[in-house]
């Protein structure tokens, strides 16, 4: 089966499975996939992929591991259907930059609706495709396990035709590259620690910021039970 939404094109091999067929009417009004991408780059860490899937959807660890690129950013869930989640951030300022230079970013993109001018999107499809949708740019990190302990990780950070066109934006992005380009090593060294963390350590109970990840876990858990009186929920 292939579907093909939003301009991505999903190619499912289960013979049951379903794609997120939801998403094209749930984030059609903010999700830019038709802007440009003139950062992309691969690599790989020393991890399972669910750490990072893990990592990227809870605030937990931002004030230790990410005080100086983020800081302080409260989320809310987003009510989505199908296979895919998000949470939502506001801001009248672009958590795509460090917060010295927040005010110093692109505008946001042309037609883009009032009430969401001030809002970004942090959405994983699931199983590890995660990016995040904010007025002036979105930014994408997909996981690929090539192991249990190794994963390759695709990142791409893309803008409006619009912002590309501008003169200055050859200056402007390079702040955008360096503050991902911070936020994303840190999550890559922090995940790695983790990852040998779980390996020799039990365990333990989700803590209250950790909503997201319980269920996310519980996702792949209920895609891994053996039938409906295994399944797990949210």
């Amino acid at each position: 089966m292939v579907i093909i939404t939003l301009h991505l094109m999903y190619v499912v091999f289960a013979r049951q499975a379903t794609c997120p067929r939801g998403i094209a009417s749930d984030a059609r009004t903010w999700w830019d996939i038709l802007a440009r991408c003139p950062v992309a780059r691969t690599y790989t860490v020393e991890l399972n992929w669910k750490t990072y899937v893990e990592i990227d959807m809870e605030t937990l660890h931002t004030d230790f591991v990410h005080p100086d690129s983020i800081g302080a950013q409260p989320v809310e869930l987003v009510q989505t259907s199908d296979n895919w989640v998000s949470v939502r951030h506001t801001s009248d300022t672009s958590p795509a930059l460090a917060p010295p230079d927040r005010h110093s970013g692109f505008p946001a993109r042309e037609g883009l609706a009032p009430e969401l001018r001030d809002t970004t999107y942090f959405s994983i499809v699931l199983p590890g495709f995660f990016v995040i949708a904010a007025p002036d740019v979105t930014w994408w990190i997909n996981k690929s396990p090539i192991s249990p302990t190794r994963t390759r990780v695709d990142v791409g950070y893309c803008f409006p035709p619009e912002t590309v066109e501008r003169d200055d934006f050859d200056t402007v992005v390079q702040m955008y590259i360096r503050r991902l380009d911070q936020v994303i090593g840190e999550d890559d060294r922090i995940t790695e620690v983790q990852q040998k963390g779980i390996t020799f350590h039990r365990p333990r109970l989700y803590s209250e910021p950790e909503w997201m990840v319980h269920r996310l876990d519980s996702w792949i858990l209920d895609r891994m039970a053996d039938g409906p009186d295994d399944e797990i929920g949210e």
